[in-house]
């Protein structure tokens, strides 16, 4: 087994806002096989993409994520704690997410935040609804929720955060869980979960030499902040990405022209990134 996936952490957070449609679209285009998020809840269940437990850092608003109402968690500037440059950009939805990029061809990495009642399911409900089984991933550090997952849809493919351990491999071989996302691993962790069947994911690499580390060491995917990095190494190390729907290399014919087509941004009347 070899590197495989370059995935945005929060999108191109290095230079655009995490956890936006811009920070998605743009690590896309920049050249990564997709993208990793984070989704919370809100007070009147709608499932939506926010890191923190609050919006405080990073948006223009206050307050817990559980405790805010969709209709004003939606009006947040979400851009400009970043950058002037990027006011405007909205906190998007899980749906929004979904819709956008539905057989677009990218994966989606979610990672569902602990402490939201019924969150795993409904985000179960929702990859099943729209039929983003081949498309999707879904990881937690709340391992219950993992079980829910696949309880929900042996079909999607579900993963354990945490530290690597024989625990940790344990679950996921009872659970039906497809890999293990680790912030380290040393390269017998690596050899003894590709043993038992897991892709390994490494998070959060924002340096070339650590990046080239884990490519040495053969873990199956890299998540980090810095997609120009990720495409210096895959260009370095002669990688071709693993796409959903082939489940393998795209050909040649699939160019950064093409991919930019395909996530093209736009900015509405009102001046704002769409």
């Amino acid at each position: 087994m070899a590197t495989e996936y370059f995935l945005g952490h929060r999108g191109y957070s290095e230079l655009y806002p995490e956890n936006t449609m811009l920070a998605f679209k743009e690590a896309v285009e920049a050249g990564a096989c997709g993208f990793e998020l984070d989704v919370v809840k809100s007070a009147d269940g709608v499932l939506f993409i926010m890191h923190d437990d609050t919006v405080d850092r990073t948006t223009d608003g206050t307050g817990k994520c559980s405790e805010l109402t969709w209709d004003y968690i939606k009006t947040l500037d979400a851009g400009s704690y970043k950058d002037s440059a990027f006011a405007g950009v909205g906190v998007p939805s899980l749906e929004q997410v979904l819709v956008y990029f539905k057989r677009k061809i990218c994966w989606i990495l979610i990672e569902i935040k602990d402490g939201y009642n019924d969150i795993a399911t409904e985000v179960a409900e929702m990859i099943t609804a729209r039929k983003m089984e081949n498309q999707v991933k879904v990881q937690s550090f709340n391992w219950d929720y993992m079980d829910t997952v696949k309880s929900m849809n042996p079909d999607i493919c579900t993963g354990l955060l945490g530290t690597f351990s024989p625990t940790a491999q344990a679950r996921a071989l009872k659970g039906g869980h497809k890999f293990l996302s680790i912030s380290s691993y040393t390269k017998q962790a690596i050899n003894s979960a590709h043993k038992y069947g897991f892709d390994t994911f490494i998070w959060t690499e924002n340096t070339a030499d650590g990046i080239q580390h884990y490519i040495d060491l053969n873990v199956d995917g890299i998540i980090g902040n810095d997609i120009e990095l990720f495409t210096n190494a895959a260009t370095a190390n002669s990688i071709n990405q693993c796409y959903p729907y082939t489940k393998a290399a795209l050909p040649a014919l699939y160019t950064r022209k093409y991919k930019r087509a395909m996530v093209k941004l736009i900015r509405n009347a009102a001046g704002e990134w769409i």
